[in-house]
């Protein structure tokens, strides 16, 4: 069974080295990237997703906000934070991110 997925981040550079590590995984099925919330929101209403890796710093919204509305939104897409700063680690455990 294979894993959709999404990449969620502003940064390019980053989207691409995601993109490079979700290709060497057989069960990983990239479906789409986006670059901020709004992209992101457009292709959830044309596709179900089984993971999102989302970036915690983006301009309008941050991940967590978005993470919190997504989870009450489609329960059953899991999140994974990509990001460099470790202040957001309770975060991410309270979203069960």
């Amino acid at each position: 069974m294979k894993i959709k997925c999404i990449i969620t981040d502003d940064e390019p550079i980053a989207r691409k080295g995601l993109r490079g590590y979700i290709e060497k995984v057989d069960f990983l099925t990239l479906t789409g990237e986006c670059e901020d919330a709004v992209q992101l929101n457009t292709i959830l209403k044309t596709q179900e997703i089984d993971l999102l890796f989302l970036d915690i710093e983006m301009p309008e919204i941050s991940g967590v906000e978005l993470a919190a509305k997504l989870k009450t939104e489609f329960p059953n897409t899991n999140i994974v934070f990509v990001t460099a700063y470790t202040g957001y680690a309770m975060d991410a455990l309270k979203l069960r991110a």
